[in-house]
């Protein structure tokens, strides 16, 4: 039995007997009341009166020769017979919680008041405590890498904490852009020299890939398309040598370029970047060819024990 119902029995128990006793005491104080209110005179009835000597007084006497008012003596009523067992010990005080309800809900089935419940079936029910909430570890911040390139803006985010992956060599990629088709004439007459190579060895390798326009005076034509590995070479010289705008180059004069996004993942075994691979396009074949080719020129490496993915983005401005 739960403490609940323990608690309850005994009260139930008590309150029976209580009754009992409260009952008996009342019978026994209506007869006395009864004796004293209607003791019978016996100078009042003639004749001979006989006493029995050893019995209750009064257990023998004659009737009197008229009928008593039958009305006005009560009926004197038998007590109802008690539920709690005669043997039944009388249970000690017991104090009850504050926490337990001295009522039993108005809900609550009357058999199951009177029906002990056994304690193996009812046990009494722990407290669950409430679920902890285990806060998961944040995320690793993700690493960010940005910069200019020729008048361009370009961002690699890597998926991991900063330290253990990134870039060890950044190769520009506006040095694999498509080449100018049109130098003015004033490019090539103004190259400067630098203690490597005097204006005149860099006006020949200009003119390599350069000839004069035979229609249009003061105008170098491209004689044809340059590949991606010899580009470098030409822009290094018309960005350092010349006085040519590399950040107005042709290839985006009246041009809307979108921004070209590459996906990849960084190999932690080789340091190599893997599938690589186009996911948003600049909207011009050419263009997106030099952003592929010059982001795999590039080198990252990767410390962890896992592939990590990253996204590099390459806009025009």
């Amino acid at each position: 039995m739960t403490p609940y119902q323990i608690s309850w029995q005994k009260k139930r128990t008590r309150d029976s007997i209580l009754a009992a006793v409260l009952l008996h005491l009342l019978l026994i104080g209506g007869m006395l009341l009864f004796g004293l209110l209607f003791r019978e005179n016996l100078e009042e009835f003639s004749g001979p009166v006989l006493v029995k000597l050893g019995e209750p007084e009064g257990a023998d006497l004659p009737l009197p020769p008229e009928p008593v008012d039958q009305e006005s003596i009560p009926e004197e009523t038998q007590p109802e017979p008690l539920d709690t067992p005669e043997e039944a010990p009388v249970p000690e005080e017991t104090s009850i919680p504050e926490e337990v309800p001295r009522t039993l809900p108005e809900t609550q089935n009357a058999a199951e008041q009177q029906t002990p419940v056994d304690s193996a079936e009812t046990a009494p029910v722990q407290p669950v405590s409430p679920p902890q909430t285990v806060e998961a570890p944040a995320a690793p911040e993700p690493v960010k890498i940005q910069g200019s390139d020729a008048g361009n803006a370009y961002e690699t985010v890597l998926a991991t904490d900063e330290g253990r992956v990134g870039r060890n060599l950044w190769i520009p990629i506006s040095l694999y852009m498509p080449l100018p088709v049109n130098i003015e004439s004033s490019v090539i007459d103004n190259i400067r020299g630098d203690s490597l190579n005097t204006p005149e060895d860099y006006k020949r390798l200009l003119l390599r890939y350069y000839t004069e326009d035979p229609v249009r005076d003061g105008v170098y034509l491209l004689e044809s398309n340059v590949s991606l590995p010899e580009r470098p070479t030409i822009w290094n010289l018309l960005e350092n040598q010349t006085d040519y705008d590399v950040s107005q180059a042709e290839y985006k004069t009246g041009r809307t370029l979108n921004p070209v996004v590459l996906t990849f993942t960084v190999n932690p075994e080789t340091n190599r970047l893997e599938d690589v691979e186009l996911d948003r396009t600049s909207g011009y074949g050419e263009i997106d060819e030099a952003v592929l080719y010059g982001f795999q020129a590039s080198q990252y490496y990767n410390s962890t024990d896992r592939k990590i993915k990253g996204r590099f983005t390459y806009r025009f401005n």
